[in-house]
C-alpha cells in the first residue's frame, strides 16, 4: 500500500501513539491494555492486547511524510497533549493552540483509519491535511474526559449509516480514540452536506473542538465525564441517524 498522504510506495512502520508521550505520562505502569475496535454503523472490539510498550503500528505513511510533516506535527502538540492526557490540571486551548489540536487529530484520525477494513475517506481529505496543515473544511471534531485510567488507549474507527427509513447509506467516518483522560472522536463526512451530530447524551457528554472560535476548557465537568468503557463505547454511538446524516 503506498502513502495515504503522497502516494509515495516505500511506507514505513508508524507507532499511532507516540510511545515516548505514553511513558512519560505514566513512568509506572506496568503495562498498557490496548483495544481497538471496528465497525459499520457499530463499533464491535476487534482485540485487545497488553503490552509494556503502546505497539499500535501501520504501515500507510512514507518517510518523508512521517519523519517530516508529521513529525513536526506531533512536537508542535506534545507539550498541550500531555497536560490534556494527563488531566491534572484545568487547560484552556485558545487562539492558534485550537487549530493545532484539531490538525493533530486529524492526522490520527486518518492514519488510523489503515485500522479499518477498507478505506473509505475521499483522497481530498489527506491532500488537504498535507498540503494546508489543517483539516479539511468538512472535518468535525469534539473531545471527552475519561474520569479515571488504568494505562488504556482505545481505538474505535468506524463509519456512521443514515438510518433505514433514508436508505441506511454510509455516511461519514468517524474515528473515537482514547489516551488517557483524553478522548477525542473526528468525523469525516463522506458526502456533501452531510454534518453528523451527537444525539442528547453524546452531547451531555462531549465538547466541540472543531471548527470553534472561542476557549476550550478541558477537562470537562465531573458530571460530564465518561466513567468506564461502557460509557466510551456509548459515546462511539451517539450520532444521530436518519435526516440529520443525510446528504
Amino acid at each position: 500500500m503506498p502513502c495515504i498522504f503522497c502516494g509515495d510506495e516505500r511506507v514505513t512502520r508508524e507507532h499511532i501513539y507516540r510511545r515516548a508521550w505514553i511513558e512519560w505520562l505514566a513512568p509506572n505502569a506496568e503495562s498498557f491494555t490496548t483495544t481497538r475496535a471496528a465497525g459499520e454503523g457499530r463499533a464491535e472490539p476487534v482485540n485487545t492486547w497488553e503490552s509494556r510498550d503502546l505497539d499500535v503500528v501501520v504501515r500507510c505513511a512514507c518517510a518523508d511524510c512521517n519523519n517530516g510533516w508529521m513529525n513536526r506535527l506531533d512536537e508542535q502538540a506534545e507539550e498541550m497533549l500531555k497536560l490534556l492526557c494527563r488531566g491534572e490540571v484545568v487547560v484552556r486551548v485558545v487562539d492558534a493552540a485550537l487549530p493545532l489540536l484539531a490538525t493533530w487529530a486529524t492526522k490520527m484520525a486518518l492514519v488510523m483509519e489503515c485500522l479499518f477494513p477498507r478505506f473509505i475517506v475521499p483522497q481530498e481529505a489527506r491532500d488537504h491535511l498535507r498540503r494546508e496543515q489543517r483539516p479539511h473544511p468538512s472535518v468535525r471534531i469534539w473531545v471527552a474526559t475519561m474520569e479515571t485510567w488504568n494505562g488504556e488507549t482505545r481505538t474505535t474507527p468506524m463509519s456512521l449509516k443514515s438510518g433505514p427509513e433514508v436508505g441506511g447509506l454510509e455516511q461519514a467516518y468517524l474515528v473515537t480514540f482514547r489516551m488517557l483522560h483524553l478522548v477525542i472522536q473526528v468525523v469525516v463526512p463522506l458526502h456533501e452536506g452531510v454534518r453528523p451530530e451527537h444525539d442528547e447524551w453524546g452531547e451531555l457528554h462531549s465538547e466541540v473542538a472543531w471548527p470553534r472560535e472561542e476557549p476550550l476548557v478541558w477537562p470537562l465537568s465531573r458530571d460530564r465525564m465518561l466513567r468506564n468503557d461502557e460509557d466510551y463505547y456509548r459515546l462511539t454511538e451517539s450520532f444521530r441517524t436518519g435526516d440529520i446524516l443525510r446528504a
